[in-house]
């Protein structure tokens, strides 16, 4: 589970994993208290999250530590939990998604890797449709690839919904993803099974986006030659 693994990536050694429903050390005696305890390793509040996973009081708690100013190892395991919790009243999923975009920002610019993916992949799973262009932080020409297709899949759910408005953020991400499909399905651009999965991204992205320009990026995506990735893109044609 995410959790476990972002409280495994911070300490040293081997040991148990703590991911809801796999290996424990153990049952632990009091996991609200080990989870406020600053002073615990990543890997307690991993255990002690596990045990308190569908305890009505973790989503509020969850939000409170998000709007703090948490060290990294804290961070990772407090976002790795989120992105396992619901949070279904109104109040707390506005709190949730702007501490996520805060955190998705300072992430970005410490270099990004699997936690920034995971802000982003939970913060585009909330966003109001009429702010999903803020998914744009994350489109930028110099950002990770990785970075850019885990926002682009984002942006692919959230507009792949058939009652998904039309509103200015479409338009915007819409000349974004269009922009970003031209520069990327280039067979002078798309030379490996990265650069692939990249395109194939940035089709699903314009497909449900409905980019009046869409048969374009088909067009694109056929004169690279590659049979598997045509294939992979016949669900969007």
């Amino acid at each position: 589970g995410a959790v476990g693994r972002a409280a495994s990536s911070e300490r040293q050694g081997e040991g148990a994993s703590t991911a809801r429903g796999g290996t424990r050390t153990g049952c632990v005696s009091d996991p609200w208290a080990i989870l406020r305890d600053a002073s615990a390793s990543p890997e307690a509040w991993g255990e002690a999250f596990c045990e308190l996973f569908d305890d009505a009081a973790i989503p509020p708690f969850l939000a409170d530590e998000l709007e703090r100013d948490l060290p990294p190892a804290r961070r990772n395991v407090i976002l790795a939990a989120v992105e396992q919790t619901q949070f279904y009243d109104p109040a707390l999923r506005v709190r949730v998604t702007a501490a996520l975009l805060k955190h998705a920002r300072v992430l970005r610019d410490e270099g990004g890797g699997p936690v920034l993916w995971c802000a982003i992949r939970r913060y585009a799973s909330m966003v109001p449709v009429e702010h999903s262009d803020t998914l744009l932080e994350f489109l930028r020409p110099n950002d990770d690839v990785k970075t850019i297709q885990v926002a682009l899949q984002g942006i692919h759910n959230i507009y792949s919904i058939e009652k998904a408005p039309d509103c200015p953020a479409r338009d915007r991400l819409r000349e974004r993803v269009h922009a970003l499909a031209v520069d990327r399905i280039d067979s002078a651009v798309a030379r490996t099974s990265a650069d692939a999965a990249m395109c194939f991204c940035c089709c699903k992205a314009a497909h449900a986006l409905r980019d009046p320009e869409y048969a374009d990026v088909l067009a694109r995506l056929d004169a690279l030659g590659h049979r598997r990735l045509s294939e992979r893109a016949r669900e969007f044609r």
